[in-house]
């Protein structure tokens, strides 16, 4: 079967197909909405030290329990530095330094009951990163997730990847980004439009040396400066709801108490840990846009404890920081799980602004389900292609690179394609929808399908898409 002359799909076989779905299931629980993983550096365990994480249920709520060790194995853990939470997929999703020196970045897989590690599964390298290290890794709101990496040393060389996740697998591709300052880079997030946002350092890299921000599509191209920040390195960044930037600051001048500056130079705030002063890692948003988690170590000294704080916030006004929660090594990164029915990964066209999949409601059977497209390519062609799951396509794993059927080798296919709906046309905004009836059937109730959009740019070849979207027939 081609996408690209498959037979459209009549509401009367999409019924029928519909009927005999059967549900795949999620064999592993999921990490709860608001809960939490924090993770550091131990240089006391093993020979050369591993990489540690940590559960904390509600760490997003206003009650956090205690942490408890997730169990990664050994060889595993050597070789780990950072993570996201992929709740759509229920995984931990980590990037590990290379098994051979001067090797290539590997994103792994690793599911987990609890604290109990299920599995570990290594879904993808990183092309052009051989000799780097992941820096920092963010999962948008749409699923996708990107990757900064660049050498461990003072360098204005990186990379930035766009990695597709489904349960069948992942897939990377390297976005073409180029930066006219030679910036060292250590922060990598999203807006709500899709745009990635960069943070790092300006040359000459040092202590006098200001921090910058910068502005790219996920497209690549040349990354726009967007604030340059004196005394101030940006170490981490977070984007809320409301499209508001959080950075994390690594001041330059003692004592290094925190520093977040949220939205702009009047939204700062200052905390520091007794009894030592600390260096802030990281920052992250919960779901609500109420609370900030920072993560980082103390005393600037290796293997020094580690500490987490929680500050609550109205926007970007801070309040009182929260009991610290302490560590036997330092932290670097905290993640908290925010609810998502979307994953996999899209793509841009050249508009340079993500596609992308919502629906009006949970498809319900008896009831039209309408699945919509915004910010999709104006006045030109999309087509709605659904299926059972998102493991296979015609026997290979997915994801699959869009360019096997005609499409951009940047573009992702996230389902099995068993609904191959018609061509819809776009409006002058880029927008669509598809409308297609769910039988009254009971015998439906809990069955989940995967969705994705082919957005035209030239019809009628499908040359990009958006990420993926499941939902659950009620």
């Amino acid at each position: 079967m081609s996408l690209l002359h498959a037979p459209v799909a009549s509401a009367l076989l999409a019924a029928l197909a519909l009927g005999q779905t059967a549900l795949q299931p999620i064999l592993v629980p999921p990490i709860a909405p608001n809960d939490g993983v924090v993770g550091g550096f131990d240089p006391s365990v093993g020979t050369a030290g591993e990489y540690r994480m940590y559960l904390l249920p509600g760490l997003g709520t206003g009650t956090v329990g205690a942490p408890t060790l997730i169990g990664v194995s050994s060889p595993l853990a050597a070789r780990l530095n950072h993570f996201v939470i992929d709740q759509a997929n229920a995984d931990i999703i980590a990037t590990a330094n290379p098994t051979v020196a001067g090797g290539p970045v590997e994103v792994w897989r690793i599911q987990v009951s609890g604290t109990t590690v299920l599995s570990e599964t290594l879904l993808t390298t990183l092309s052009g990163t051989n000799g780097l290290l992941a820096r920092a890794v963010h999962r948008d709101a749409s699923g996708c997730i990107l990757v900064l990496s660049r050498p461990s040393f003072f360098s204005g060389t990186f990379t930035v990847h766009r990695v597709a996740i489904t349960r069948g697998g992942g897939l990377a591709f390297q976005i073409p980004i180029t930066t006219t300052g030679n910036e060292m880079l250590d922060a990598i997030a999203t807006d709500p439009a899709g745009q990635i946002l960069l943070g790092g350092t300006q040359p000459p890299y040092s202590s006098a040396a200001p921090g910058v921000t910068l502005t790219v599509s996920q497209a690549g191209g040349t990354a726009v400066t967007t604030s340059v920040i004196a005394n101030f390195h940006v170490i981490a960044a977070a984007t809320s709801s409301i499209g508001q930037p959080a950075l994390g600051l690594s001041p330059q001048i003692l004592p290094p108490t925190a520093n977040y500056s949220c939205g702009g130079a009047f939204g700062n705030f200052q905390f520091n840990t007794p009894p030592f002063t600390t260096l802030w890692n990281d920052i992250e948003l919960n779901p609500a846009g109420t609370q900030f988690v920072l993560t980082g170590v103390g005393a600037f000294a290796f293997g020094a404890p580690g500490v987490i704080v929680r500050i609550g916030a109205i926007g970007c006004v801070a309040g009182t920081p929260s009991a610290p929660i302490f560590f036997p090594h330092g932290m670097n990164q905290a993640a908290i799980a925010f609810p998502s029915q979307r994953y996999g990964c899209g793509c841009p066209p050249s508009t340079n602004v993500l596609p992308q999949i919502g629906e009006l409601a949970p498809p319900t059977i008896g009831l039209p389900w309408v699945v919509t497209l915004t910010s999709g390519v104006p006045n030109s062609t999309a087509m709605l292609v659904s299926g059972r799951g998102d493991l296979f396509f015609q026997g290979s794993p997915l994801p699959q690179p869009l360019s096997v059927f005609g499409g951009q080798p940047s573009c992702f296919l996230l389902n099995g394609a068993n609904f191959v709906f018609g061509l819809k046309n776009t409006d002058a905004a880029g927008a669509a929808t598809n409308q297609r009836a769910i039988p009254n059937d009971p015998t439906l109730i809990g069955t989940r399908l995967f969705s994705q959009w082919l957005v035209n740019e030239v019809t009628p070849v499908p040359s990009l898409s958006t990420a993926g979207l499941i939902s659950t027939i009620q």
